[in-house]
């Protein structure tokens, strides 16, 4: 994608990795890149995870890495069982507008 001027503007996955090496409470190191995961709706609606962080461990989210670059800043809860980081946007969105329900 170009930007304004020419420039080639940075994709939201290495825009998203670019916030996650600044605002994650665990190290991301080189060579980690973050990918989509195609899940079906019913898996989106029930909380599987839109993308995941791959050479970083268990890190993913249930928002797109859009909404997550759309928050103020970023948002992490950690699972202890499993080990495992999710991240959010923050402020988050509407429970509605991340499932994708339309009234």
């Amino acid at each position: 994608m170009t930007a304004p001027g020419g420039a080639q503007r940075a994709s939201v996955a290495d825009r998203l990795l670019a916030r996650l090496r600044t605002e994650a409470p665990f190290p991301v190191p080189e060579g980690a890149a973050c990918r989509r995961a195609y899940v079906g709706r019913w898996q989106r609606a029930a909380g599987a995870w839109s993308w995941f962080l791959v050479g970083a461990g268990q890190v993913g989210s249930p928002y797109s890495m859009k909404q997550c670059l759309a928050g103020e800043r970023l948002a992490f809860t950690h699972n202890n069982f499993g080990d495992s980081w999710e991240v959010y946007p923050d402020p988050e969105p509407h429970l509605v507008e991340r499932v994708g329900v339309t009234s």
